[in-house]
């Protein structure tokens, strides 16, 4: 497939399937968005892209909700939309289901779900 132009932002983008995502989106001529906590390792990632320049990488926390409208807000000031989100940023936790806490099943929906249906609320086009 080819991405020519294509704004393509990618949550989580800073390993796994996020990061597995970012090279073939790049290589096919997308303009990616790519998003983590952590800055480092999205350095780690976004650098040996295709055409590191064209990207906008964006340290993002999905935990903390004020910092989607600066997120959506500056590539919306820079490329104007989006064209395809990549809802991949999430976290797990290694408890059988029935010990888990209210607090955890909290921040599971608070970073795994509402994350998504912000950004994705934020991204559509009007």
């Amino acid at each position: 497939m080819n991405f020519p132009g294509q704004i393509i932002a990618i949550t989580g983008a800073s390993s796994g399937i996020g990061e597995a995502l970012a090279f073939p989106f790049a290589r096919e001529g997308a303009q990616l968005v790519p998003s983590s906590p952590r800055a480092d390792e999205l350095e780690r990632v976004h650098r040996p892209c295709a055409r590191p320049n064209d990207h906008i990488v964006v340290t993002r926390d999905l935990a903390l909700a004020d910092t989607l409208p600066v997120a959506v807000g500056e590539v919306f000031a820079r490329r104007g939309h989006v064209d395809i989100l990549v809802n991949n940023g999430r976290f797990s936790q290694r408890a059988v289901a029935k010990n888990a806490s209210l607090a955890l099943e909290r921040s599971l929906i608070e970073v795994n779900y509402l994350p998504a249906s912000r950004s994705l609320n934020r991204c559509w086009p009007s």
